[in-house]
């Protein structure tokens, strides 16, 4: 674990049952956000502090505009020992129901964390 955290850089380390994650803090004077990519149960996800839940990598990938598996396993590496590593997170795209960019951003849209302030204005705006 870090001591410091370093703001806007990417750090990559080991969790306690040897999994590789990458995290990075982004801050602006604004906000801070912090992100991290990580795995479990051989799988690959994200995991965003303004998100509820951790999200399959590849719904993230093809919210992005990479629909088609081969176009993701072309951005993730094409080596046999990757395609076969990131073949349970293609599958868990699937299993979600995940198959277009607009089911992609629908699925992340409900994972959403809404901020209490918004939360509070979109029911005035419903009861008026």
């Amino acid at each position: 674990m870090q001591e410091q955290l370093s703001k806007n850089r990417v750090i990559i380390e080991y969790d306690g049952k040897k999994n590789i994650s990458a995290a990075i803090t982004s801050s602006t004077h604004e906000r801070k956000s912090r992100c991290n990519i990580h795995m479990k149960n051989g799988k690959v996800y994200m995991k965003h502090n303004s998100l509820g839940d951790d999200v399959p990598i590849v719904v993230i990938l093809r919210a992005m505009g990479a629909t088609s598996d081969q176009e993701i396993v072309q951005l993730v590496g094409s080596e046999p020992d990757i395609m076969n590593a990131f073949m349970a997170s293609l599958e868990d795209s699937q299993s979600v129901g995940v198959f277009t960019q607009k089911q992609a951003l629908l699925y992340i849209g409900t994972k959403m964390r809404v901020p209490p302030k918004a939360g509070a204005r979109a029911m005035r705006q419903q009861s008026s």
